[in-house]
């Protein structure tokens, strides 16, 4: 949460990063209050979009501003495969995929986009089924228990449907 994404990718970090862009965390990319300017949230057809995303910066101190940016999502996929040494996706696969049931019919985990760097891409091009996704949405609804058992944290259910930075004006 407190993970501070130049910590965690420092093969990304630019040469001289100001100061609100070393105070990135794992949290203010969630929340989409990182800070990074709006020209980071662009496609990407060459490899390195982690070390790209980064060198736009940051235009406003992180945590205090709103700002939908897709990259983020795609910084804590990069984040998670780090730690983890696994795709988020594979990651996901024992954790939530297999419990709930969202594999695909033949077994298979289900197809996540992945950028050139073989990451995938976080919040976007997870290819599932509405009856793939339904489980989830379920799982949700019953605070994160699944079939008796506790498969996302209630601290975490409570964070991620809890107001976290002001997104108006």
């Amino acid at each position: 949460w407190d993970a501070k994404v130049l910590d965690v990718l420092p093969e990304a970090r630019p040469e001289a990063p100001s100061e609100w862009l070393q105070a990135v965390t794992l949290h203010h990319l969630l929340v989409m209050g990182s800070g990074l300017k709006p020209e980071s949230d662009g496609g990407r057809a060459e490899p390195g979009w982690a070390k790209t995303i980064l060198a736009y910066d940051c235009d406003h101190e992180p945590g205090t501003h709103f700002a939908y940016n897709s990259m983020s999502t795609y910084l804590v996929s990069c984040m998670v495969q780090k730690v983890t040494g696994q795709k988020i996706r594979d990651y996901l696969v024992p954790r939530l995929f297999e419990p709930l049931g969202m594999m695909n019919e033949d077994g298979s985990a289900p197809k996540w986009d992945e950028s050139p760097d073989g990451i995938n891409v976080g919040g976007w091009g997870l290819w599932l089924s509405a009856k793939q996704i339904a489980p989830f949405g379920q799982c949700l609804l019953q605070r994160g228990v699944w079939d008796g058992k506790q498969l996302l944290p209630r601290e975490w259910l409570d964070l991620a449907t809890t107001a976290q930075i002001d997104n108006g004006n």
